[in-house]
């Protein structure tokens, strides 16, 4: 999925290793410009709505703590460490964000999407 600022793609967000209930998602950016409501509404929308699962997991460096803080903020919690997973030997951080967490979800009415039937 990407995401289009004027005529610069300035954000993407990958889906990848999909098993119902949880899917992993990877978003890299360009631009500050790209995150509001309208966009996160469509990055959580995808996996809870369309696809049905009950989890996203995002994955990031231990170190990056700008990602760290960001993942918060939108609601994950961190749920574990995999000791030197990335190169060098850096650890990884999972964070996890349950569908009824998930705040990017409401309508402007505050009401909740739910799944499509499969």
């Amino acid at each position: 999925m990407g995401f289009v600022y004027g005529d610069t793609l300035v954000a993407g967000v990958v889906y990848n290793n999909i098993r119902p209930p949880n899917m992993e998602l990877s978003i890299a950016t360009s631009d500050p410009r790209w995150c509001n409501r309208g966009v996160l509404h469509a990055i959580f929308h995808y996996p809870f709505v369309q696809a049905g699962c009950g989890r996203v997991t995002a994955v990031t460096e231990a170190t990056n703590q700008p990602v760290r803080a960001f993942l918060c903020r939108l609601g994950f919690q961190q749920e574990g460490v995999m000791r030197q997973a990335f190169p060098a030997g850096k650890d990884a951080v999972i964070y996890g964000l349950l569908r009824d967490e998930c705040r990017w979800l409401r309508s402007p009415d505050g009401q909740a999407e739910h799944a499509q039937a499969s």
